[in-house]
Order: structure tokens, then sequence, then C-alpha cells
């Protein structure tokens, strides 16, 4: 009997549990250890991002593991409430408070798993419709001359410090073949290095040093052909290396014909390299026409006098004005179903479509236009043979130099003078990357990008590549594998805006200049395909862009040559910020709530205090006498 009244007065045991552990989160113990956890993390954080910037601050507290533990705060917040219903009047200030914890911790995660801070950069009349992340890196692995192949991109998070010795992270796996990064430099450098290649699939190396005219060194640099040739600019002197197609394409290079540079025709002259052909056809003439060459054709399927590329490849004129001359080949070679398309410009003979395929196009182009100047030049040429022969070029005119062997000099215009230092026919290329300290990356102009050590293990083997974040030659490389040729590129992390983004114009008659001013006004054309909305917008300092979840800022405005501009925006995305803002009224709300009830309670309590001792009833003298007398 005994037992069963026992059994009867207690608690379910699951609800004493759950009671108590409510309790427990709830105590004013557990308050004061939470809040003061929180503040100095908090404190903590602050000073992290006023030494080391906001990205330290991010990486290291706030997407933290530990930091996430502190959402105990959003629990205890939960249970705090919990325990003091049914609540009273006196209560409401503690409800706010700890209710706008919880929204405040709501709008912080919010915020942590679905905000982006990035940038947008537009040249004039370019239109993106995708921003570059600020938190992310992209590895984009691609397997060549695979038909139904597709490229593969993998988003990793990589921090805003160097990795130490061991730690490595998986990319991913692509038809068969596994990715990881091994290393990773925050502010990298390039460290390159030239060997003889002995295996013979390597291309031509020069090095080479300018001298001024008192004989003092001014550049010292390199110049590597593997396949689609390679120049540099030395002041206002052109340095540029090529292999020959051929044994023609080195005669026609030592004994130019005077009348191709001389009297080119009115939309100029297209020279054409294949095998032991040299074709000079008059564009004028052969626009829209097929160019026989042996068993290959070429069309000039297009002549564009002021070329300017949008960002999907294409180009178009801005104006009929011979600006910037350029041609749109399509070469057709016997046994290939489609055709291949090239593009040929006056201003500079190596830049086309090499780079774009696996393969480079069998047929060599130069492209001469009366309205171009061509700068002065020293131009390499390694011959089949393995022999190096240069030209120089002055105006309209080559010169040849014959065959040269270091220490060669070569004279060129305005006292300047070319010694070759070495000559590699055939040099393999390695490079590593250094770490740069965080202050010499901002003292600086160059940018040092992020550089990652990526291993590939496919069909049995494993190799390693350094690659750097967006750059032109070491963003990108192609890894032979017995299972196949992978194609690897190293950017920075991309995100959809849900919209095109085209900038139309810059007020330029506040700037002049157009250097680095972030309010100066920039008109922007907003098109959302979803909505069918098309509308332009002026976007400056003072009245940022916010459209689509996302708020543009201007940052500055830069000459992009040619007569254009590029503006840079910063954009963020905040959807915790709504909750964020009401979770902070509530916080003090609430302390307001509770300070002013306190205050009238402590009042309360002396008013009542008071009439106790001053109105208490007059004691009788003699009554107490007698009383003392008595006793």
């Amino acid at each position: 009997m005994r037992a069963a009244n026992l059994s009867d007065g207690r608690r379910p045991g699951c609800a004493w549990a759950l009671g108590a552990g409510i309790r427990c989160l709830g105590s004013p113990r557990l308050t004061a250890v939470l809040w003061a956890a929180l503040l100095a993390a908090l404190a903590w954080a602050a000073a992290v991002e006023a030494n080391q910037g906001q990205a330290h601050a991010s990486w290291f507290v706030y997407e933290s593991r530990w930091f996430a533990g502190l959402l105990l705060l959003g629990a205890h917040s939960s249970c705090a409430v919990a325990v003091r219903f049914p609540w009273r009047r006196r209560d409401l200030g503690l409800v706010a408070l700890h209710v706008g914890v919880l929204v405040l911790l709501t709008g912080a995660v919010s915020t942590h798993l679905g905000g982006i801070k990035g940038r947008v950069s537009l040249v004039q009349d370019q239109t993106t419709n995708e921003l570059l992340r600020d938190d992310q890196d992209q590895m984009t692995v691609a397997r060549i001359a695979k038909p139904d192949g597709r490229a593969h991109e993998f988003r990793f998070a990589a921090g805003p410090v160097d990795w130490p010795a061991g730690k490595a992270l998986s990319v991913g796996e692509v038809d068969g073949a596994r990715v990881r990064i091994l290393g990773y430099v925050r502010h990298a450098r390039a460290v390159e290095t030239w060997t003889a290649d002995n295996s013979g699939s390597g291309g031509p190396l020069v090095k080479f040093k300018v001298a001024g005219q008192d004989g003092t060194t001014i550049a010292e640099h390199w110049l590597f052909d593997q396949s689609h040739g390679d120049a540099v600019m030395v002041g206002p002197i052109r340095l540029q290396l090529q292999q020959a197609a051929s044994e023609a394409m080195l005669e026609d290079f030592l004994q130019p014909p005077a009348e191709v540079f001389a009297a080119p025709a009115e939309k100029g002259t297209l020279v054409m390299y294949y095998r032991e052909v040299v074709r000079r056809v008059s564009v004028d003439e052969y626009v829209g026409e097929t160019i026989a060459l042996c068993d290959a054709t070429v069309e000039i399927a297009e002549y564009l006098p002021n070329a300017a590329p949008d960002r999907l490849g294409n180009f178009t004129s801005k104006s009929d004005q011979p600006k910037n001359p350029m041609l749109e080949l399509r070469v057709c070679v016997a046994g290939e179903e489609k055709p291949i398309r090239q593009i040929a410009f006056a201003k500079d003979a190596l830049l086309n479509l090499d780079g774009v395929y696996s393969r480079p196009c069998p047929v060599r182009f130069r492209y001469v236009h009366p309205a171009i100047e061509p700068p002065a030049a020293l131009e390499f040429l390694q011959a089949q043979d393995g022999k190096l022969y240069a030209r120089l070029c002055a105006g309209r005119r080559c010169e040849s130099c014959g065959e040269v062997k270091p220490p060669a000099r070569i004279r060129l215009p305005g006292d300047f003078e070319v010694t070759i230092l070495e000559y590699l026919p055939r040099a393999a290329h390695d490079v590593t990357f250094q770490p740069v300290g965080r202050s010499l990356a901002d003292m600086e102009s160059e940018d040092f990008e992020p550089a990652a050590l990526v291993e590939v293990t496919a069909g049995g083997a494993t190799r390693q590549v350094w690659l750097q974040r967006g750059h032109l030659v070491y963003g990108s490389r192609q890894i032979d594998t017995p299972a196949g040729t992978l194609s690897l590129s190293y950017e920075q992390g991309r995100a959809p805006l849900g919209f095109t983004l085209t900038m139309v114009d810059v007020g330029r008659e506040e700037n002049p200049a157009q250097r680095g001013n972030s309010s100066l006004p920039v008109k922007v054309r907003v098109v959302d395909e979803q909505t069918c909305g098309d509308e332009v917008y002026e976007v400056s300092s003072d009245k940022p862009l916010t459209l689509g979840g996302f708020t543009f800022y201007p940052t500055g405005v830069t000459d992009a040559g040619h007569g254009r501009a590029v503006a840079a925006f910063r954009v963020v995305s905040d959807p915790g910020w709504p909750l964020k803002c009401a979770g902070w009224l509530l916080v003090g709300a609430g302390i307001v709530v509770i300070l002013v009830v306190r205050f009238r309670t402590h009042r309360a309590g002396h008013e009542q205090d008071a009439p106790a001792l001053d109105g208490a009833p007059p004691v009788d003298p003699s009554s107490s006498f007698e009383n003392r007398a008595a006793a």
C-alpha cells in the first residue's frame, strides 16, 4: 500500500527529467556564464578583425565550431522563458529579452547559412548574371576529348591563412580521377625554374636582358613558347617568340615581301602559313570567300574594324573606324568534320583561339592593316631544326638578324640593346609558389592571389601541379594521365544573381580622370526574365542598388582602355538582417522594461515600509511604568 502511494505521488520519469533539464538550462548562473562567454568571444572577434581583417574574424570566430556551441545561449533563452510559464506582467521584460536573443541568433544562423559577400566587375557594355564570392574558391575539372564530357565544378572554403603541413582536402572525383588539394598559400608568389627537356615535348626558351643608353640593365626576362607563342613588352619595345610551322614560314620570316607591310589593302592583308604554302590575300577581295591551301580551306567569315568581345567569346564591331581590326576565320582541314574557328588581330599576331582548343590550329595567320602602326619589335623564330633566328621590325620595315646564339647582342631603336643570356631548344617548365607576408601583399601593387597544390590520381598514376587562382597562365593546366587528359582550372567561387546586369554608362563629366572614384554614378541595366523586367538604374555610393536580395555598392571606376570604363561593385546578401534587427530591438526593449519594473518595485516597497515606521501608535509612559512596577 505504501509503495502504491509513493508511486502515485511521483512524477513520470521522462517528465521529471525534462523539467529538471529545463530548470538547469534556465538557471540565472548559467545565464551569466553564457553571456560572459559570448561577450568575450565578440570582444576577441573585434580585436581579430581590427588587426587582421574581417576574413580572419569570420573564419576563426563567427564560422568556427566552438562559436556555434554558444548557440546554447538560444536553448537557454528558451528554457528561461519556459520555466516562468504562465507569465505574469512583471515577467514581460524578461520574456522580451530572451525572445529577442532567440530571434537574434536565428538571424545570425540565417546569415551564416545563406549570406553572400562578393564582388562584380563590369566593363562598359558587358553583361553578367553571376558574382564572385569572397569566401569560396572553385576547382573546375574536365576530361579532354570526351564526347559527352562536361566540366565538374567543386567549391570549397580554403580560409584566410596558409595551410599547415599535412593538411589535405578531397575536392572530388571525376570519371575515375580523384582530385585533392595538398597545400594552400593565401598570398603566393610564383617561383619558376627551367631545365632542358630530354623528352622533346617542351618548347623553346629564350632568356634575355635589355640595357639602356648608359649600359644599365633595364629588364631581365624570358620568353617560352609551348605551342601558342609568347611575347612581352619592355617599355615601347615588344619581344616575341614563335615556332616555325615549316621552312617556308622561316623563309618568309627572314625575307618578307616589302609590299605586304608598306602598302596593304584598305581592309588589310592576310598572310597564311600551312605546311610549305605561304599565301597572301587582300581582305577587301576575299571577305565571305573561301581560300584553298593544299588539303585545307580558309574562309574569311567577317571583317570587324573595331572588334570588342562579350562574355560569351563572341566579337562585334563597336564602330566603323578601324581602331581594332579583326578577322573571323573558319578553317577546314581534310579528314575533320567540323571547321575550326580562328581569329586574327592586326594589333597582335599571337592573339588567337589556340589556347581554347586541345590542339593549335594547323594554319598560322598574320594580319596586317594600314590603320595599325606596328610597334618596334624584336621577333624570334625557332626553325624546325632547333636553330633560333631573329628579325628587327620598326615601323613597316623588317630587317633580318639571321641566326642568333648566346651571348648575341642586338641593337634596338632608341639606343637600347638586347643580350641573349640563354637559349634552350626544348625546355621543361616547373613552377612552385612561396608565401608572401600580408604586409608585403598590402604594400605592393601586385595582387598576390592564392595558390594551391593539386594532386590528381587516375589510372593508377599520381601527379601534382601548382595552380594560382585566376591567373592567366598558372590558373589552369592540362595533365596527361593513363586514363586520359584532364583539364584543371582554379578560380574564385561564383554565385548566380537570378538576373542579368549590364553596365550602360558612367558619369564621366563628374570625374574626367575616371580613377577609383566610388561616388561616380554608374548606370546599369537589369533584365529579369522571370518577371519580364527591364530597367536602367543609376548606382552610386550614396545610392546603392538593392535587387533580388542583393545590394550593390560601387567601389570604383577605372579606365579599361579603348575608351571603355570598368566599374567594380561590392555585393552583399544578408537574409538574416531583418531578424537580427528585430532581435536587437526586442533585447533593448526587454532590458528597458526590466529596469522600469525593478525601479517601480523598489519604489513601491519603499513606500510600504515608510508608514510602518512613522505611523506606529505612541507608547503610554504610565502604562509602561505600571507594568514594570508590577513585574
